[in-house]
């Protein structure tokens, strides 16, 4: 008669790799989501104490007037256009992460049609006033750095939600910190206001291309639900509800 021979299950262990139970893996992501935002203040503030002391001197109260009137329009046109999104943002990407760059794309789509929308709406009537305080230029340079902004709240607003807080602030501050670099060396030059408005919107542009690369092609997000689907094989009734 064969002896059957029994071997004892392994108990399951609780939490990661690590052996930690899940209450104390949560509370270490939030401890180091928590360093990384405070480890990128003293850059932020460094480069906000610059911008507030050195761009009155080089632009001069008359200077100093027409920009702060341009950047008010483009923020004002910035926080209508993106709708609120890049809150939702964090708590959806945060309950489904395998879909993170289908919700960045979907949502940067709606900003820019809302954006284009409210920005001709916006210069058209700045040009029908006819000659004013406002300097129709400088005012268009803002309003495109605002969408330029306004997708890197959206992508940065991604990686919070993927718990990537630490590639989620040194976006910020890289942004903060590369605005400022540009603007003050155009101020040197002698650009003026346009020029340090052109510098912000080169930052824009310049920091949201990696914070998109870093959505899309991530690691958090290389496995997404959507790009897999494509290689996988199914039915015509399936693709049909697919799409």
């Amino acid at each position: 008669m064969r002896r059957s021979t029994l071997t004892r299950a392994q108990p399951a262990r609780l939490g990661g790799e690590d052996g930690l139970p899940p209450a104390k893996q949560e509370g270490l992501k939030v401890a180091r989501g928590a360093l990384a935002l405070l480890s990128t203040q003293p850059i932020t503030w460094t480069a906000s104490l610059a911008s507030a002391v050195l761009v009155p001197r080089f632009l001069g109260d008359e200077g100093l007037g027409r920009y702060a009137i341009a950047w008010t329009v483009g923020s004002f046109i910035g926080v209508i256009a993106s709708l609120g999104l890049p809150g939702l943002l964090v708590r959806r990407v945060a309950t489904d992460p395998s879909r993170a760059a289908t919700y960045a794309w979907a949502s940067m789509m709606i900003v820019a049609a809302c954006w284009f929308a409210i920005a001709a709406a916006t210069m058209s009537i700045i040009a029908l006033l006819g000659p004013t305080a406002i300097d129709l230029g400088l005012v268009a340079i803002a309003v495109i750095a605002a969408l330029g902004f306004a997708a890197l709240s959206v992508l940065t607003s991604v990686l919070n939600g993927l718990g990537r807080h630490a590639r989620y602030a040194w976006s910020l501050a890289g942004s903060s910190v590369l605005g400022t670099a540009a603007g003050l060396g155009a101020l040197a030059l002698g650009a003026g206001a346009p020029g340090y408005a052109m510098g912000l919107l080169v930052a824009s542009i310049v920091s949201a291309v990696p914070a998109g690369w870093r959505v899309v092609y991530g690691q958090e997000t290389r496995k997404n639900y959507y790009f897999q689907s494509l290689k996988r094989p199914c039915s015509t009734n399936q693709r049909a509800k697919r799409w």
